[in-house]
């Protein structure tokens, strides 16, 4: 459910600045949150168990197309979890519950991001001395 917000939520902030596609944007940003949490305990394994980089770049891309492939599937071809539905999910929600979710998934948005850039730093850093 958490994840079906979040795509209704990025779709809603995108379709504010007036872009098209807007869907197609959310399962792009969804998958790629969702790859940064898998990477970043992924990079947290290999740095405490294997030092060394292997596979690191072709591990990344391959659990991105799979979120991608994953979310599309979702959120296209099942329908409880139609962009249609989803709105309809969001707009019985209360307005305290749909100011919770919107702080809930920021929260989210930010700590994936960071954390993930933070892994890479310091792997980055890790490798070059």
């Amino acid at each position: 459910m958490f994840f079906d917000y979040l795509f209704y939520l990025v779709a809603k902030f995108y379709a504010r600045n007036r872009e098209k596609e807007t869907e197609g944007t959310s399962i792009t940003v969804v998958s790629l949150l969702q790859t940064f949490n898998l990477l970043t305990i992924w990079f947290i394994i290999i740095a405490i168990y294997y030092p060394q980089e292997y596979l690191l770049k072709i591990v990344s891309v391959g659990i991105y197309f799979f979120f991608l492939i994953f979310n599309y599937i979702r959120f296209f071809y099942r329908e409880k979890h139609l962009p249609s539905v989803i709105h309809d999910k969001w707009l019985k929600e209360s307005k305290k519950s749909q100011k919770e979710i919107k702080l809930t998934a920021l929260f989210y948005v930010v700590i994936s991001i960071v954390s993930f850039l933070g892994v890479v730093v310091y792997m980055g850093l890790k490798n070059t001395h």
